[in-house]
């Protein structure tokens, strides 16, 4: 299984839906408990996609056509 890096869920957090990350502060217990299921759903769901491909100076880039 591969690391879970800290920074990784951090740009999950940052890309969440502002309702959710808002939810979290709110006074009503049912809210932020639906706020907390949508945010650790999108992580797990965003944690399963493949990581984006990073740009390496060593590689050389081919053109798609």
């Amino acid at each position: 299984m591969d690391r879970i890096e800290p920074a990784r869920i951090a740009e999950i957090l940052a890309d969440s839906p502002i309702w959710a990350r808002l939810a979290l502060t709110a006074a009503n217990p049912s809210l932020v408990e639906r706020a907390a299921d949508t945010m650790a759903a999108l992580i797990v769901a965003r944690l399963g996609e493949p990581e984006p491909p990073t740009n390496d100076a060593r590689q050389m880039t081919l053109p798609i056509r």
